[in-house]
């Protein structure tokens, strides 16, 4: 499950923290896959297909949050699209200055338009709160600070010390590494410690 503990069959399934994506990234990418075969020769096709999934996995989860975040599975459809088709056009090195701006501009609006204009609640642009601000201007948030995030790795890339790129290449890992022994703690450890304390009580 995501970060926002739902219920599944009248049980609290527990947040899992960064790694619940891996699941959701994970039956994305097949259902995407299956429809690059089915439609691989039809990018019109492909496009409404995928753009219909991701209003339904909005739809879905708005309602109910379904097991191992396959609502949010469909909700992305669209960007694999996205990023998939525009590998051919969008260059990080020509004019990276220029685009590093367009996109941290980009950027900066969507992510402060629903900010501006949502004042019921307060406003959650992660995909694991299933809120989907003012969508579709979520998306453009989302590949707008994706493509800023290319940018930026592109300038990293053109660093001469590879020393310093190895150790900023280890920080996913080590941020995988705090998650999973989080859980361990926090999960395992914790309840058994737990339970120890109280069948010796």
């Amino acid at each position: 499950s995501s970060s926002v503990r739902p219920i599944l069959f009248g049980i609290e399934v527990p947040g899992i923290n960064m790694l619940w994506f891996m699941i959701a990234l994970f039956f994305a990418k097949v259902i995407y896959d299956c429809l690059q075969l089915l439609l691989q020769h039809h990018r019109i096709g492909l496009l409404i297909c995928t753009a219909a999934l991701s209003v339904l996995g909005v739809v879905i989860g708005k309602n109910v949050y379904l097991f191992f975040s396959l609502d949010i599975a469909l909700a992305i459809q669209i960007i694999f699209f996205l990023a998939r088709y525009m590998k051919e056009f969008y260059h990080p090195e020509e004019h990276p200055i220029r685009k590093t701006i367009v996109s941290f501009t980009v950027w900066l609006i969507a992510f402060a338009l629903p900010l501006i204009f949502i004042h019921d609640r307060p406003v959650n642009m992660s995909f694991a709160a299933r809120q989907y601000p003012l969508f579709p201007v979520c998306y453009v948030c989302a590949l707008a600070g994706t493509l800023f995030t290319c940018q930026i790795a592109y300038f990293i890339s053109t660093i001469k010390n590879k020393e310093i790129i190895n150790k900023i290449c280890y920080l996913p890992f080590f941020i995988i590494i705090y998650q999973i022994s989080y859980l361990i703690q926090n999960r395992c450890l914790s309840r058994f410690f737990v339970n120890c304390v109280y069948y010796r009580c």
